[in-house]
């Protein structure tokens, strides 16, 4: 049985927006300390809620607040396809390689077999 990680970290991420709550900023150290060694994956999760997080470089790495209460649309799922840069160029041009047409079917296999996790 496949673990769905959204559902599984449900407590850190709630734990991660309660502590952004304030609008102030926060260091790594801080949400590591509520939210655990993966806290940027809740924060991703967070915005894909639909919540805007800013990050900004600090002296002791980078610092993340909520700039507001507001919840927004969700984001939609992605699909990511890694493509060699002369096939990406072609690609803006509107010519689909071979290879970037294997690059897209694989990546599309790969999400549609983890959509569930995601």
């Amino acid at each position: 049985m496949s673990t769905d990680f959204a559902k599984k970290h449900t407590h850190a991420r709630g734990r991660i927006r309660e502590l952004l709550w304030d609008l102030r900023w926060h260091g790594h150290k801080e949400l590591a300390e509520v939210g655990g060694v993966r806290y940027g994956g809740r924060v991703l999760e967070l915005k894909r809620e639909g919540f805007a997080i800013e990050s900004q470089g600090g002296e002791d790495g980078k610092n993340y607040r909520l700039a507001n209460h507001e919840q927004g649309e969700p984001q939609e799922k992605r699909v990511k396809a890694f493509l060699r840069e002369d096939d990406a160029e072609k690609a803006v041009d509107g010519i689909l390689t071979q290879a970037a047409q294997t690059a897209i079917a694989d990546a599309l296999g790969s999400f549609r077999h983890n959509k569930h996790k995601l």
